[in-house]
């Protein structure tokens, strides 16, 4: 009899795998990772938007994320930004994305990814980027490497390269272009159009800005900028939901800082929501009120909610 109530559970487990590579693919790749293929024929003047006036991210600054599948607790991600730093001579910004399964989730499909990109000290173009991607069975040790003289890129995994590519003047890296978009001038109903490469193609991404909204994350609540990257071609999971849609919130102040990414596809929802920030400013955007605070469902060990608590039915990611 015990064996009979077990098995539907175990099946909702499997059909977790797909939702959690998901997941951690689209955090791995932010706003990086909705974008358009675009061949040379089909590469726009590449658009100089307004940049702020200083860098609205300090060195020092690190942002902690809870990464949630549907209604279940999955993981953490960190976001730090660092330096400026020497690398080759040349003296740059370094940006460091780690993120990772937690106890409950390990035991379906582990992830520990670590991202990493280094930008010149101008903040225009990334210089080396690289990814280790540790997600289930998929070990990859991905570079990639830019020629900005000849605007080419070379992805190469565990030193395995691939020809160049060309790429676009001022074409990002799926990590540094949350970035790039935070040191703009963002305004409500304007429209992006970025060149992003992964060294492996070159690509056009298209963000919607909508107008202002107020969020509730567990660092508090914020005033934000809804970001809507155009996801109608992507692929895998994006390719077969009908309403599949990515939203990013971005505080709508001088930093711009992320404080929930979320994305609906046909294998559930995800949502990763701001839990602190540590560095300079930082007391700014920890300030939760108390009476704010609501207690915590009940939770096993491990990060697992109550049996009553799991569901594979979508949250309410805002899309």
């Amino acid at each position: 009899m015990a064996s009979f109530f077990k098995n539907p559970y175990r099946n909702r487990m499997r059909r977790l795998l797909p939702g959690l590579a998901a997941c951690f693919a689209f955090l791995a790749l932010g706003i990086g990772m909705a974008a358009r293929v675009a061949d040379e024929t089909d590469l726009p003047p590449h658009p100089d938007y307004e940049r702020l006036s200083e860098l609205p991210f300090k060195p020092g600054e690190k942002i902690t994320y809870n990464i949630r599948w549907s209604f279940i607790d999955v993981g953490t991600a960190t976001l730090e930004f660092n330096g400026p730093i020497e690398r080759e001579g040349q003296k740059v910004w370094q940006i460091v994305l780690r993120a990772q399964t937690n106890g409950f989730a390990d035991k379906i499909f582990k992830v520990r990814d670590y991202n990493a990109v280094w930008v010149d000290e101008d903040f225009t173009h990334p210089v080396y980027y690289v990814k280790n991607q540790k997600e289930g069975s998929t070990d990859r040790e991905v570079i990639v490497t830019f020629d900005w003289v000849n605007n080419k890129a070379r992805y190469s995994d565990r030193g395995n390269a691939r020809e160049p590519i060309d790429i676009m003047p001022g074409s990002w890296d799926p990590l540094a272009i949350t970035y790039a978009v935070r040191n703009l001038n963002l305004d409500a109903g304007e429209h992006l159009s970025i060149p992003s490469t992964d060294g492996k193609k070159c690509t056009m991404t298209e963000i919607d800005i909508s107008g202002v909204e107020q969020v509730k994350v567990p660092a508090g609540n914020f005033d934000v900028l809804v970001l809507s990257p155009d996801t109608k071609d992507l692929g895998g999971v994006f390719k077969k939901s009908d309403d599949a849609g990515i939203k990013i919130w971005f505080t709508n102040d001088e930093r711009h800082i992320p404080v929930r990414m979320a994305s609906r596809v046909v294998v559930g929802s995800f949502v990763a929501e701001m839990q602190r920030v540590e560095g300079p400013g930082a007391e700014k955007y920890n300030a939760a009120p108390e009476d704010d605070q609501k207690p915590a469902s009940p939770r096993k060990r491990g990060g697992r909610r109550t049996n009553s608590d799991v569901s594979l039915t979508p949250d309410a990611t805002g899309i």
